[in-house]
């Protein structure tokens, strides 16, 4: 009898570990998912802030339709967005020379601050290969839209020199100049084409545009040298 009772006491002893584990356990998995829903709601509100100041420029306003994962990006935007200078990325994947032409710029003097709009182009003609000719043709292609914050305290005097009075694109630059960097807080999103985007990037109006911020740093000292916001859209560009 004893021997029954001590048993008895073990079950119901064990049923009540087992039933509070449980509770233990549900009240984890609420937490983590409470933690990750504030996480993407973070992460769209930095989107859609970076969203805003392009608005601001393009005088219309671009909204968030969806926050992606990585492994969700369409191709070839798992490729493009994917590399830690788009610049180089798109130059590799199209097998052409970008060039840019800038939007607007705007330079804040005190914290020595350059923010600017760009539009990326390139050649139809992948044999000619010449941005500049293609444009003179209107046979350019433009394959993205960025906003980009850049800090001169971080770069050299003939880097910010080249960023000021060229047509070469900011990744292209940082290889020529040897600058090592790689990229933080780099998420990815889809709007759509409106008329304010279709004006820039002649996208089909409605049509997806793939896009993603981040934040690029120095490798050798983890400083932080730009802050940028790139879209593409929907390309079907041929190799001829």
């Amino acid at each position: 009898m004893g021997l029954h009772i001590n048993v008895m006491r073990i079950v119901q002893g064990n049923t009540y570990i087992m039933y509070r584990l449980k509770q233990l356990f549900l009240i984890i998995n609420l937490c983590l998912f409470s933690l990750a829903a504030s996480a993407e709601t973070i992460v769209s509100g930095l989107i859609q802030n970076r969203l805003d100041a392009l608005s601001a420029v393009l005088k219309n306003r671009l909204s968030l339709i969806k926050q992606i994962d990585k492994e969700d990006l369409p191709t070839p935007f798992d490729y493009l967005l994917t590399q830690p200078l788009l610049t180089v990325g798109i130059e590799t994947f199209y097998k052409r020379t970008s060039a840019i032409r800038v939007v607007h710029a705007e330079r804040n003097i005190k914290d020595n601050v350059y923010t600017r709009v760009i539009t990326m182009i390139l050649d139809q003609n992948s044999k000619r290969n010449n941005p500049a000719i293609a444009e003179r043709l209107n046979e350019q292609v433009i394959v993205e839209l960025a906003l980009i914050s850049i800090y001169f305290n971080e770069l050299p005097a003939d880097f910010i020199h080249d960023i000021l009075t060229s047509d070469i694109p900011f990744g292209r630059l940082l290889k020529s100049k040897k600058i090592e960097t790689n990229s933080k807080n780099q998420y990815y999103f889809s709007t759509v084409c409106n008329t304010a985007l279709l004006s820039f990037l002649k996208c089909q109006l409605n049509s997806p545009i793939y896009g993603r911020i981040n934040t690029i740093v120095r490798t050798d000292n983890n400083r932080s040298i730009a802050q940028v916001i790139e879209l593409l859209p929907v390309l079907n560009i041929v190799n001829n």
